[in-house]
């Protein structure tokens, strides 16, 4: 089951400690954490985002394992190799 939780707080030296009080506790297989962000808001009231890992990259990195196991086993010759005939010393 996946659950979405926000939390807000007062300042961002704050958020930043309990993210890593976080990722502690999923190292120590206490928590299951798949992903975490800290949002930050300055002065002019523009919205700056600390993500903690790179979902794309990760992504990226899994399409490409499945994609390569899928073209060796298409591209393998099943015929050409079952109906050879047997080689002779």
């Amino acid at each position: 089951m996946t659950d979405l939780v926000a939390i807000t707080y007062p300042d961002e030296h704050r958020a930043a400690e309990v993210v890593a009080t976080l990722r502690r506790l999923q190292h120590e297989y206490l928590l299951d954490l798949e992903d975490s962000c800290v949002v930050t808001k300055d002065a002019q009231g523009k919205s700056k985002l600390y993500q903690a890992g790179n979902l794309t990259a990760a992504g990226a990195a899994s399409g490409a394992f499945w994609v390569a196991c899928s073209a060796c086993s298409f591209s393998f010759p099943w015929e050409a190799w079952r109906s050879a005939p047997p080689q002779v010393a």
